[in-house]
């Protein structure tokens, strides 16, 4: 659905935005944030990982990524995480020593039920539950997902209304079944970064773009604690502009979702040098640090073509003052007790209580200490570096 528009115009409401519509859309992202007692497990999963990876020596760590990680999550979400030994260059012989003794370690815990154990994945996979009801995908070696993670966290931080946004399209996404890889439509990692896109390349509004050489050298989110984004839009019109930037905007077959440029540009440009599909008309979004990763391999053909029916739709639905279908119908409470997230992910089950700060929201989740000897599997006892 490419345009003819000017590059750059800014679409007119129909209408003043209602108060109490930002403020129903404001009560929708509250509801939908992690909470306080679902962080309080990830927690004591992660220090239980912690304690067990202390059993194959000190060099290995074990992290969180994803939205859990970065400040994108949403209650119901399960938890991401990886267990690695740095600077290996011979992952075939790490991901032996997890599958021969991580492994059992883990079997016999009674705080975790092994689900299923994917090993002849690129990147293998244990998919797990703690607790017998957090489902948590423990990944083996995957130090490419920390650089994302890390990326995504440092944008989330820069003004909460990016986190609100990235939540808002998620829940859109999640009820037009829209999201999900597994289905042949975009991840939410995809997703997510198409908000931060739209947010970049808006006149009025410019983003920062952060360089994403510098999370390759080791740095962290806390490199860019220093920076902040001023946004004076209402949340129902930066709604309202994603979908109509996607719709309407968009050169879709030809332009590039590049968070890592920052501006608009299109195939053939020398940038896209490594991203492959150059030729085919197709949604392309570029992988921030897998240049040669275009994420639109997950995205069926006729799921896209269903994609872009729905983009649109939202975009007339709110340009004639009302919320897009898949929002409207939450009415500013959506509920707590579905079975899939807005992150795709099937629901937690965990009690719900008070919301979580927004430190907590932002997955500060715990500096561990040092297991305690009795904690260490076998007799491989070690302090265990981790970084969170």
């Amino acid at each position: 659905m490419s345009s003819s528009m000017i590059p750059g115009r800014v679409p007119t409401w129909s209408k003043e935005v209602p108060p109490d519509e930002e403020v129903e859309l404001a009560a929708m992202v509250e509801a939908s944030r992690v909470t306080a007692t679902e962080m309080e497990v990830f927690r004591r999963c992660l220090r239980r990982l912690v304690q067990l990876a202390a059993g194959l020596g000190p060099e290995w760590q074990v992290r969180p990524f994803g939205s859990s990680a970065s400040g994108f999550g949403t209650t119901g979400a399960d938890l991401d995480v990886t267990c690695f030994r740095p600077g290996t260059q011979d992952n075939v012989e790490a991901i032996h020593e997890l599958r021969t003794s991580f492994f059992p370690m883990i079997q016999s815990d009674p705080s975790f039920e092994i689900i299923e154990a994917i090993w002849s994945a690129r990147v293998p996979i244990l998919k797990l539950k703690f607790e017998g009801h957090v489902e948590v995908d423990l990944s083996c070696q995957n130090q490419e997902a920390l650089l994302n993670t890390e990326l995504l966290k440092a944008y989330a931080r820069l003004n909460p209304v990016i986190r609100d946004l990235v939540m808002l399209v998620k829940m859109w996404t999640k009820a037009q079944v829209v999201s999900g890889a597994p289905q042949g439509h975009l991840s939410s990692y995809s997703w997510t970064l198409m908000v931060l896109y739209f947010l970049q390349v808006q006149t009025d509004l410019q983003l920062p773009c952060l360089p994403t050489d510098i999370f390759q050298t080791g740095a962290d989110a806390s490199v860019f604690a220093h920076l902040t984004w001023t946004c004076k839009l209402p949340l129902r019109e930066l709604l309202y502009r994603f979908f109509y930037f996607y719709s309407s905007q968009f050169h879709w077959g030809s332009e590039v979702v590049s968070v890592r440029l920052g501006r608009r540009a299109q195939m053939g440009d020398p940038a896209f040098s490594q991203l492959p599909g150059q030729a085919v008309w197709r949604l392309h979004v570029e992988d921030p640090f897998l240049l040669g990763r275009n994420l639109n391999v997950v995205l069926a053909l006729d799921k896209e073509a269903e994609l872009q029916f729905k983009l649109g739709s939202a975009s007339w639905a709110m340009s004639h003052g009302f919320l897009p279908e898949g929002l409207s119908n939450l009415g500013g409470s959506p509920a707590r007790s579905g079975n899939v997230s807005a992150d795709g992910d099937r629901s937690t089950s965990v009690p719900s209580s008070s919301k979580a700060s927004d430190s907590d929201a932002e997955a500060e989740f715990f500096m561990p200490e040092p297991p305690r000897p009795e904690e260490v599997p076998f007799t491989r006892l070690a302090a265990i570096t981790i970084i969170l």
